[in-house]
């Protein structure tokens, strides 16, 4: 049975900020607008960069480069401009659709990163992948590039290209960013869990960052692969740090019907199935719930969008029709992120306008100031919905086929307790005396690091996470 399922920065955002009502027109610029139109998306463009914004430059400089009358010495300007404003959080929405209208060669070759996500949104992966080669080693997203080609790689089976690629990354000076390395961890660690290579995988998954946004995803992981590798007692450890009130928000029934599973395989029987019981009691609920709201609801992105929005502003899970850690699980999970970035940097901006903080200097101009990031919050509110149903939906199927394996592992339970009844073992022997008779250390479990004995306190202390080793004993009888 292979039961790895993979998942890959919950952010304080405040949208219920602003009623989104129906896109407003582009108004003119200025006064003399009608005849000088380029000239006000390229004031907007410079003004607003000059007072702190992000988003609002690059949408204003995409506008100027639609019109015919720009000059090609002000367009390179504007898309230096926009080059340098690219490298902020929350710009990478618009970067990406700025980047479709740039076609000079020279400012190509800056935007390429750009383009193959555009491309990879497409659904179209060679063209991405042609864009991802060809950007520059001298621009900041190149390690950024070369793992998304060694993520395609690994996606289309060639392990082996994806590994050396990642390593290359890695061994990369200068260093790549701290969560790219984290990434790179992290698939390293599924590649090697995938070779049957347990003991690195579980060595990978301990090197990611707990300061990192992909510390809880590393940490559930690796009590796979510590299963695997013949460590029951630090898997459950770590099932044990995954399970803790830190990470109560996260809806995660797979690590409960892990701990099943291990313990069956230690012929601890009656603790597996208290472990199976909690499985359906604390999950199944939910998930009825989420199963029933979709078939309802028929989601639509804007209402999807809608349960989003109500989901951040706070509301109970008993009102939204689905608990809240499903739904925030959802919302954290790797597709929604650059969105949501995009969603609170683009709502602070509009504010900042509204509040009276900018100005162009005449009501026209401020408002078309607000109308582009009105279109701009539009369009991330239409595709933050249609991603939030996919993830939604997957979290479903997800759980579908850990409760196919959970029924299975009860029928074998039955078997293995009947047979334990007439003084036979089901499971022949422990497959994990042996390592646990040689007191071995898994790999990535240094010894200079903690190893937390067992209380009856239920406490959990931070530092504890992730070096926890549980005292459960195995019942096998050889």
């Amino acid at each position: 049975m292979r039961y790895l399922m993979k998942k890959t920065l919950t952010l304080n955002l405040s949208v219920r900020w602003i009623a989104l009502t129906a896109a407003v027109l582009f108004l003119p610029i200025a006064g003399a607008a009608e005849t000088e139109p380029t000239q006000g998306w390229s004031d907007l463009a410079r003004k607003s960069r000059d007072a702190g914004f992000s988003i609002l430059p690059i949408l204003a400089i995409s506008k100027a480069l639609e019109t015919d009358t720009l000059s090609a010495t002000e367009k390179n300007r504007l898309v230096r401009l926009a080059t340098r404003l690219s490298a902020h959080s929350g710009t990478g929405i618009a970067a990406i659709a700025l980047s479709q209208k740039i076609t000079n060669e020279d400012q190509i070759a800056e935007w390429q990163w750009f383009s193959g996500l555009a491309d990879l949104e497409k659904g179209d992966a060679k063209a991405a992948a042609e864009h991802f080669r060809m950007v520059r080693k001298t621009s900041r997203n190149f390690s950024r590039a070369r793992y998304q080609l060694a993520l395609m790689a690994y996606n289309e089976k060639r392990n082996a290209e994806a590994e050396a690629r990642f390593k290359e990354i890695l061994e990369a000076k200068p260093a790549p960013d701290n969560d790219l390395q984290d990434l790179i961890r992290l698939a390293l660690g599924r590649i090697w869990y995938e070779q049957k290579k347990f003991q690195s995988a579980a060595a990978a998954y301990r090197t990611v960052s707990r300061s990192g946004p992909q510390f809880k995803t590393a940490l559930f992981e690796q009590s796979w692969a510590l299963f695997m590798a013949g460590f029951p007692n630090h898997a459950l450890g770590a099932i044990h740090g995954i399970e803790s009130p830190f990470f109560k928000d996260s809806f995660n029934p797979e690590a409960t019907l892990l701990r099943s599973i291990i313990l069956y395989w230690m012929c601890s029987y009656s603790e597996s199935d208290r472990a199976l019981q909690e499985f359906i009691a604390r999950h199944a609920d939910p998930i009825d719930r989420l199963d029933n709201f979709l078939a309802r609801q028929q989601l639509t992105p804007d209402a999807a969008w809608e349960l989003f929005e109500n989901m951040i502003a706070g509301v109970s899970g008993e009102s939204l029709g689905i608990p809240r850690p499903v739904l925030l699980t959802a919302a954290a999970s790797d597709r929604m992120i650059p969105l949501r970035t995009a969603l609170a940097q683009a709502t602070q901006e509009i504010q900042k306008i509204e509040q009276g903080k900018f100005s162009m200097g005449s009501d026209a101009k401020d408002q078309a100031a607000k109308a582009l990031l009105r279109e701009h919050l539009t369009q991330l509110r239409t595709s933050t919905g249609k991603k939030f149903v996919i993830a939604l939906e997957e979290m479903r199927s997800q759980y579908e086929q850990l409760r196919a394996q959970a029924d299975f592992l009860y029928v074998e339970l039955l078997t293995s307790e009947k047979d334990k009844l007439l003084g036979k073992e089901h499971l022949a022997s422990n497959k994990f005396s042996a390592k646990q008779a040689n007191g071995k250390r898994p790999a990535g479990w240094g010894k200079s690091q903690l190893a937390w004995a067992p209380n009856t306190k239920q406490e959990y202390w931070w530092d504890e996470v992730g070096f926890y080793i549980d005292p459960a004993k195995a019942a096998c009888v050889k």
